[in-house]
């Protein structure tokens, strides 16, 4: 069975970095975002991520401040398309490959809470936070994280525009931001695709 290219750094680094602020939420992140909860600080837009070092690239386009999401990865010399729809707190991934696909319900996380930790976060998470700096022209929080994979992000409204290693190797660079209106049909759940519902501890194929 092909393997599925979801899991990719941008999602890790990510996880580790929200990881004790999941447990902070656990309240809230049953409903569905709303004004209060939100994944972005931006309401609507298209985004795309390049991975350099596996040579992915990634189209996000996102409403309702990240409620609603379609992401698109593309691997280079990869026929195939792998791609996640995000409704709320359902998250839906499935590929080109076949018309199969999982479905999945997943903890929310509001940026604010997870881009400003406390002073026990960052030393439990062994975080240090750096001067303001820009990345494609967004005025962005700049956090380092020992915790797990060693990282140094550069956030801008929940965003994480800039993902590099300590030595300053890229990983992961948002290289094209447009705050634009999004059809809402981008976010419509394929009729074609088989979706499977897993938890969040069973592990995908």
């Amino acid at each position: 069975m092909r393997k599925n290219v979801w899991l990719l750094p941008l999602i890790l680094f990510t996880m580790i970095f929200c990881s004790s602020c999941n447990k902070k939420n656990a309240q809230t992140s049953k409903t569905t975002p709303s004004d209060s909860i939100r994944v972005y600080g931006v309401k609507s837009g298209y985004f795309q991520t390049n991975l350099p070092q596996s040579k992915t690239n990634v189209e996000t386009w996102f409403d309702n401040y990240g409620a609603l999401q379609y992401v698109e990865i593309r691997e280079m010399n990869d026929k195939y398309v792998s791609m996640k729809l995000v409704r709320g707190n359902d998250e839906y991934y499935y590929s080109t490959y076949n018309n199969e696909g999982v479905k999945k319900t997943v903890e929310y996380v509001d940026y604010r809470t997870w881009e400003n930790p406390s002073q026990e976060e960052m030393v439990q998470l062994g975080i240090v936070k750096h001067p303001v700096e820009f990345v494609n022209g967004k005025a962005c929080k700049v956090y380092s994280i020992n915790a797990g994979l060693p990282a140094k992000m550069y956030i801008w409204n929940g965003f994480i525009m800039k993902n590099e290693t300590q030595d300053g190797e890229v990983l992961t660079e948002i290289v094209d931001f447009r705050e634009v209106a999004v059809p809402i049909n981008r976010f419509d759940i394929p009729s074609h695709i088989n979706f499977t519902e897993k938890t969040l501890d069973e592990p995908q194929q």
